[in-house]
């Protein structure tokens, strides 16, 4: 079903710029748009660790699809039982070893039916809440 308009209404997709100023908004710090693959994205901070939101599925500059990404390096000290861990304790975001073997958190976010800016804001303070409790993680 499609988004039931609120007073808000509802967004079909978002650009670049929304999305640094709804970063802002939530309490993202020095968000700012930069390029990528002929695309704009944004990026902001939560305390010492980079956010990226990387826009997709694209038409005149409004995107359908959000990835929230974040990079933490090497991370030895990280298992795949840390990992797995994770997995069964946390929903809705990823934690995963890319292709370099570099800790990624993310977290998708698509607008195929149409969502209201109030999910979208919503969405970015669960990333942070989980950023923040990925830090504090401890597997049992």
């Amino acid at each position: 079903a499609a988004c039931q308009q609120p007073p808000g209404g509802c967004l079909a997709g978002v650009t670049a710029d929304m999305t640094v100023a709804m970063l802002n908004k939530v309490g993202y710090k020095d968000a700012e748009i930069f390029e990528g693959g002929g695309q704009k994205h944004a990026r902001a901070k939560l305390g010492q660790v980079v956010v990226y939101v990387i826009h997709g599925t694209c038409e005149g500059g409004v995107c359908k699809a959000l990835a929230f990404q974040s990079y933490f390096g090497k991370q030895s000290n990280i298992t795949w039982e840390y990992i797995n861990a994770w997995y069964n304790q946390w929903r809705f975001t990823r934690l995963y070893r890319n292709k370099d073997g570099d800790l990624v958190f993310d977290m998708d976010l698509n607008f195929y039916s149409g969502v209201t800016p109030d999910y979208v804001e919503k969405s970015m303070v669960m990333y942070a809440t989980r950023i923040n409790r990925v830090l504090e993680f401890r597997p049992k």
